[in-house]
């Protein structure tokens, strides 16, 4: 097992909030000053943050609390976590903590958090996107000027989306671990088998969100950014070109100092739509300020590659922090022009951070039907860390992982994760069961935790041996009321569906 100094934990955690009706809920700033409140009653410091005059997240001593795309889509980012200061199992705690005053925060309101991963009464159409939308100027960038269909998001599509340090040599190999083996990861969280108010034929339909969102984009390039590699990568330089080499086109620069392509204000479009790499090869480049369409023109910086390090879609990315990102990009040009371990070299002295994100899993949480089966057992209290550990464990052991990986053939594992989106553990091609793969994963990533972690793999293991994903349990609750028409169906499921986070438990 690995035992590199840098190894951090994290986890971006999203949370369709649901009304006592079922409906979706957009939160106010009362649910961010509720949470302020209970923070700083546990002397807690906190800075708000806001979008015009609007508050949309509070920093906390182990992350933020803030939304996604919509207001009826939080997204709590904790960590990172050294594994010095209590790793995965101080994850645990802080998550647990975070969710039990989300879920104090939301009660006042009559709302709360809904065990899928997504909400399944929203229409994700004009009037649902004018009412729940956050207005990042980034949002308004990618409909404007990429022609994406943002809207298709607003339905409160939510992922558990692991953190795992790593170091720039382990970082090729860890992307191919966690990309190959997604099929396991959405099989084992599938939990939105329903979408705008109908039955789906799929387990897991927020899958399909990325191709609803980019199929139509106004850069070709854009179509595939969720679209799965077509092999192993052997370096980080092979994973950097296929993200930004030709074929691609850059998001945006920035005159700004910052990395958050989210929250930056002063949006650049590059004339002529580069690729990122051209980009940086570049001396100045033109372009004009999105909110004005004044011309100016713009260096490039090693903060643009930062800032782009979210741009693709697929199972997991590479993430990174630069230790100064104003300084030249030659060096990394340089670096991404050689032929060995140039790029892996460079990232190691100029970053602060890095990790893998990993995207598969769905979110899931406990709620009463599962407690009723299992009581308040490690199932249960396993249920929203285990994303975390899997990953963590795979990562922890990534040379039984990678050799898990390599006796499949890549393009049968690509073909894999949409046919697990589709039936879960039920998936196959041919002969390569998802099933089969998730008992393999299991085992790798069960002999690469620490003995005290190890009980955070109890939900995933219960969902292989029973097959009782969240999606299975929510559809075994859509059968037993047939008497109602579908969208009555769903509605009820929905009712049986609140997440329960209280601190025992979450």
């Amino acid at each position: 097992m690995s035992e590199l100094e840098n190894r951090t934990y994290g986890v971006e955690l999203e949370k369709p909030f649901m009304a006592e009706t079922g409906d979706s809920y957009g939160v106010g700033p009362e649910y961010f000053g509720q949470l302020q409140a209970l923070k700083e009653q546990r002397g807690e410091p906190v800075e708000l943050k806001y979008i015009g005059d609007q508050l949309v997240a509070i920093s906390t001593q182990h992350g933020e609390e803030a939304l996604d795309n919509g207001f009826n889509l939080g997204e709590s980012a904790t960590g990172p976590i050294n594994q010095a200061d209590g790793g995965l199992c101080k994850l645990y705690d802080v998550t647990r903590q975070e969710l039990s005053d989300i879920a104090e925060a939301l009660e006042p309101q009559h709302a709360a958090v809904l065990n899928m991963s997504n909400h399944p009464l929203v229409n994700p159409d004009d009037a649902a996107y004018s009412r729940f939308v956050v207005p990042k100027p980034a949002y308004s960038y990618v409909r404007t000027v990429r022609g994406w269909n943002h809207k298709a998001g607003i339905n409160a599509s939510a992922q558990n989306s692991p953190s795992t340090g790593i170091a720039a040599y382990e970082a090729a190999n860890a992307v191919n671990i966690m990309i190959g083996l997604g099929a396991g990861m959405i099989a084992l969280y599938a939990n939105s088998p329903f979408e705008n108010s109908r039955l789906t034929n799929a387990v897991e339909s927020r899958m399909g969100l990325w191709e609803k969102m980019f199929s139509r984009a106004a850069k070709i390039g854009d179509r595939r950014l969720h679209h799965d590699p077509e092999a192993p990568f052997e370096s980080l330089r092979e994973y950097f070109s296929w993200m930004f080499g030709p074929g691609t086109t850059m998001f945006f620069a920035s005159q700004e100092n910052t990395t958050d392509a989210k929250h930056g204000s002063e949006i650049v479009a590059i004339d002529g739509d580069p690729s990122l790499l051209e980009f940086l090869e570049s001396k100045e480049r033109q372009g004009h300020l999105l909110e004005s369409s004044e011309v100016v023109h713009v260096q490039p910086k090693l903060g643009d590659l930062a800032l782009h390090q979210f741009l693709q879609f697929s199972g997991a990315r590479v993430r990174f922090g630069f230790i100064d990102g104003t300084e030249s990009t030659e060096e990394f040009m340089a670096a991404m022009r050689g032929r060995g371990t140039e790029v892996e070299d460079f990232m190691s002295r100029k970053t602060s951070f890095m990790y893998i994100e990993g995207r598969d899993a769905g979110a899931n949480f406990a709620d009463e039907e599962l407690l009723d089966t299992v009581g308040e057992s490690d199932i249960v209290r396993s249920v929203v860390i285990s994303s975390s550990a899997l990953q963590a464990g795979l990562l922890g052991n990534a040379s039984e992982a990678r050799r898990l990986v390599d006796s499949y053939d890549w393009s049968t594992l690509m073909a894999l994760r949409h046919e697990a989106a589709k039936k879960g553990l039920d998936g196959s091609i041919g002969d390569v069961q998802v099933n089969r793969l998730c008992q393999g994963m299991l085992q790798v990533a069960a002999d690469g935790l620490r003995t005290q972690e190890k009980w955070m793999l109890e939900y995933p293991q219960f969902v292989l041996e029973t097959g009782k994903s969240g999606a299975k349990r929510a559809l075994a609750m859509y059968d037993k009321r047939p008497e109602l028409t579908e969208k009555e169906r769903i509605r009820a499921t929905i009712l049986r569906r609140k997440a329960v986070l209280r601190d025992t438990i979450a």
